[in-house]
């Protein structure tokens, strides 16, 4: 945290000594959007707006992390949808229910 803590002072220098010091609080607000997540939504048709607003409140609510969404159409799944966020997937496809009742 300590290394942070420096890097922010040194931004904040640099703002100041270019005269630019107003600039800091658009810099922060730029850094946090540049930290958000992918989220990558499969679906095997195109979703509808209020299908996409509600995965992406779930999701919200959920992790409470505002995600950059990919939407993706893949009619290999046959139905429902895939969600990636980082390394965890949620498979709530068809193809699946119907790999994962094969593996049983």
């Amino acid at each position: 945290m300590e290394e942070a803590k420096k890097i922010a002072e040194g931004i904040k220098k640099y703002l100041v000594g270019i005269k630019k010091s107003h600039l800091l609080s658009a810099v922060i607000s730029e850094l946090q959007k540049s930290n958000h997540e992918l989220m990558v939504v499969e679906s095997a048709v195109e979703l509808l707006e209020a299908e996409k607003a509600e995965i992406e409140k779930l999701l919200k609510n959920k992790f409470g992390t505002v995600y950059d969404v990919s939407y993706q159409i893949n009619p290999g799944l046959l139905g429902g949808v895939r969600i990636n966020v980082g390394s965890m997937e949620l498979d709530l496809s068809v193809l699946g229910k119907l790999e994962g009742s094969h593996e049983n």
